[in-house]
């Protein structure tokens, strides 16, 4: 059986982890490497302490899974080409490498989004390094990891659940690269889906629901572009 590398790529916000919770068992991926939550085990008070450690930790165990031909799927802004040996030693052991990208309308919606993760007790990103990280992002999925994904669908993600924007079946390497370079994305026609679109449609509908329950459990009043909700000051006009 081919081992599988899945990448879940975008910037900070997008819904990266909120998607791979229900997406990876729908795809049969049991391991997740995710660098965050490996520095928050390290640092749980302040995980940027750890950040660097995390980052290291994390390809040690993805170059052993490789080197055990087992499946996994790791998580990353991909705003720099930290992956890029990685993803060669895998495809030179045989494996098959999924790219999954979510993108959002703005760096301002991606760091209204952290502000809305840290209050939920997750993790803080300072807002300059959500912006810097929402452009660079961008252009190394375009550059960079687009060309060696063997599968790859690019979603939208500005107003939840995840749209699927176009993939692999529905657009050539290049007529994506266009679109996304010209700022001229347009979503995919209206042709039958591949199986792995259809699962993660319908892993975003499930998360998504599960996620608004969650706010509402907690109390949190939020956008429909998932951002919190501001309150009007007491005896605001209407």
């Amino acid at each position: 059986m081919t081992p599988t590398l899945c990448i879940l790529g975008g910037c900070n916000g997008a819904g990266k982890t909120t998607l791979a919770r229900e997406l990876l068992p729908r795809l049969g991926l049991k391991r997740f490497l995710n660098a965050d939550e490996i520095a928050r085990g390290l640092s749980p008070l302040d995980p940027s302490l750890s950040a660097f450690k995390a980052g290291r930790l994390l390809l040690e165990e993805a170059r052993s899974l490789i080197e055990s031909k087992a499946s996994f799927a790791i998580e990353s802004t991909l705003s720099g080409k930290t992956y890029l040996a990685l993803i060669r030693e895998a495809r030179a052991r045989g494996y098959r490498f999924l790219l999954h990208y979510i993108v959002i309308d703005s760096g301002t919606q991606a760091v209204a989004r952290v502000a809305l993760r840290v209050k939920l007790g997750g993790h803080h990103v300072p807002e300059q390094d959500v912006q810097r990280r929402f452009d660079r992002s961008r252009q190394h999925f375009i550059t960079d990891y687009l060309p060696p994904a063997d599968e790859w669908v690019l979603w939208d993600n500005s107003v939840p659940p995840h749209r699927r924007i176009a993939d692999s079946d529905t657009h050539t390497l290049e007529q994506l690269q266009a679109m996304m370079t010209t700022s001229n994305v347009q979503e995919a026609p209206h042709i039958e889906m591949s199986e792995m679109v259809r699962i993660g449609l319908e892993a975003s509908r499930v998360a998504t629901e599960k996620m608004l329950d969650y706010y509402r459990r907690m109390d949190i009043r939020v956008t429909p572009q998932m951002t919190l909700l501001e309150e009007e000051p007491a005896g605001a006009p209407h």
